[in-house]
Order: structure tokens, then sequence, then C-alpha cells
């Protein structure tokens, strides 16, 4: 009886042992994947392993880059509107000032399972593109800031936001 309780300890520590090295396993995967700036295989993991706070995250996420860009765009229409009112009185440009609200695509997430990644992927680089038309490089780090150097990220946070 002893060695039948014994027995059936070790299976279910080695059981719990391996369920502990799989989520590690699957974490060290997820921060390479961060670490070489690979969104989709992130995602993709995310997906996978069924992390469903981090994807309500993303959802929320995306739902806020899609609000933000159509009203980027809006703003950047009725810019161009006012810009070319100005230059001419000649309101009748035959342009139509509607723009594709289906530009950015619906990701909502229901489950772990209804997860688009490109969808995803593609409302990011849409957002990025319409609000960073202007683009700045930064090629060196300001001479403004003292105290050390700026790492990789923080100038790539930095040209992001210049730009």
């Amino acid at each position: 009886e002893k060695e039948l309780a014994k027995l059936a300890k070790k299976q279910v520590e080695d059981k719990v042992e391996r369920e502990r090295r799989r989520k590690e396993k699957a974490e060290k995967d997820r921060i390479r994947a961060l670490k070489e700036h690979d969104t989709e295989a992130y995602l993709n993991l995310l997906k996978e392993h069924k992390n469903e706070k981090i994807l309500n995250v993303l959802s929320e996420t995306d739902k806020y880059l899609r609000t933000l860009g159509l009203a980027v765009r809006v703003q950047k229409k009725n810019t161009e509107k006012r810009l070319k009112n100005s230059k001419s009185m000649d309101v009748s440009d035959g342009e139509d000032d509607d723009f594709d609200k289906n530009e950015f695509e619906r990701t909502d997430i229901k489950n772990t399972n209804e997860v688009d990644v490109k969808a995803l992927m593609k409302n990011k680089n849409t957002y990025y593109h319409l609000a960073h038309t202007e683009k700045e490089e930064v090629n060196s780090q300001p001479d403004m800031l003292v105290g050390g150097s700026l790492r990789q990220y923080q100038m790539q946070g930095l040209q992001w936001l210049v730009s």
C-alpha cells in the first residue's frame, strides 16, 4: 500500500514538473519572440497557449488603435479640405469626403480560438502609417540628453515620438 502511494505521488509530481517545464518553455519562446521583434510569432504563441488576459489586452488595444486611426483619418481629411477651401473658393472639387471605415479590420476576440493575427498586424501597421506620415530620422542621441546613452529601444521610441 505504501509503495502504491509512493508511486502515485511520484506520478503526480512528475506530471506537475512536466507542466511547469512546458509553461517555462512557452514563456521563454514568447520572450524570445518579443526580443526579436517578431510580433506575428508572439501573437501566434499567445493564441496557441490561450493566454486570455494578454489577448484581451491586445483586443482592447486593437479597438483603441482602430478608433484612433479613424479619428486621425477624419482630422487629416478635414485639414486637407480646409486647406483646399482656403486656397480656392471653388468647393466643388468632385472629391468624396467619405473614407473607408473598413480600412481597419474588426478583430474582436470573443475567445482565444478566434484570434486573427494578420488582422491585428494589419491594423497596427495601418494606424502607424496614418499617424506617422511625416518620418523623422533620429540617428544619434540628442545632445540635450545627458547622464548616459539611450538604448536601441529608447532610440526607436524617441524616433516614434518625434515622427
